[in-house]
């Protein structure tokens, strides 16, 4: 589990909602929001250095303060104390770590963090693990470890924080991988046999994102298989419908779709070979 190593207490951070951080049950006090959003990118360069001219920009974008630069130094001395609150690095605790540079702008820094205790990091091995039981057809073992990483999100990503376009970024990054994942959880309730369960997560998702041609695909599929062929015609056609008004065009591949809802001629094999990427 994200966090826990043979049942020794060490840190959580979490991004995947509010920007926050745990030491066991206890929360560390990270500060406002614009601490969190450093913070936050930190934990997105993954221990890699950041130099303080990307933070820069990252924090602020093009309309930041002539006071930045400190303010950053500011936000880092707390950062760095908050977290030699939880323990020592060789005890298992986090470091914020800086390196010098030729200038203040070229000075850089990196959240050093153990194994296992960045949610993100956690959901994204997850996600990978469940493609590979895919690709292998262990489709209980799929569906447990996209459950596992789908109960990770608490929420909006970097919710709560001051949006810069890199930021929005980082979000729609993760949103997709959340997306994703529900997507391949679809795909293993469908392989044991279980449309309806199938069908509910994607019609939620569906709601959602109402233009998003992978889910009306994977949707349409499920409805199929549940026995609601027309529902699954309606989406398809809606979608054919909204790229001609926006494009000018069809694309074939959804056209045949259709034509295979149509005629009712899906083939389980065809409609879930894991080992290549669908078309959707």
């Amino acid at each position: 589990m994200c966090g826990y190593h043979a049942g020794v207490t060490v840190n959580q951070f979490r991004i995947l909602g509010p920007v926050s951080a745990l030491h066991g049950e206890a929360e560390i006090a990270v500060g406002p929001p614009q601490r969190r959003a450093l913070f936050g990118l930190l934990l997105l360069a993954e221990q890699q250095s950041v130099t303080v001219a990307q933070l820069q920009d990252r924090l602020w974008g093009p309309e930041r303060p002539a006071s930045c630069i400190t303010a950053i130094q500011g936000h880092v001395h707390h950062l760095r104390r908050a977290m030699r609150e939880t323990g020592r690095p060789a005890a298992g605790g986090p470091e914020l770590v800086s390196y010098p540079g030729h200038s203040r702008e070229q000075a850089s820094y990196a959240l050093l963090t153990a194994p296992a205790t960045v949610d993100f990091q956690e959901a994204r091995r997850l996600a990978a693990e469940g493609r590979d039981h895919l690709l292998r057809h262990a489709y209980k073992p799929a569906l447990a470890s996209c459950r596992r990483a789908l109960s990770l999100w608490r929420g909006e990503p970097l919710a709560g924080l001051p949006m810069t376009s890199y930021l929005t970024i980082a979000r729609n990054g993760l949103n997709e991988m959340r997306r994703s994942l529900r997507h391949q959880a679809a795909r293993a309730e469908l392989a044991l046999g279980r449309p309806a369960i199938a069908v509910e997560g994607l019609q939620q998702l569906w709601n959602e994102e109402p233009q998003d041609e992978h889910t009306a695909v994977v949707l349409s599929v499920a409805l199929c298989r549940a026995g609601a062929p027309s529902r699954a015609l309606a989406i398809i056609d809606g979608q054919l419908e909204r790229w001609r008004a926006q494009y000018g065009m069809t694309p074939p591949d959804m056209v045949q779709h259709r034509n295979r809802i149509l005629a009712g001629t899906f083939d389980a094999a065809r409609d879930f070979d894991h080992t290549a990427e669908p078309w959707w």
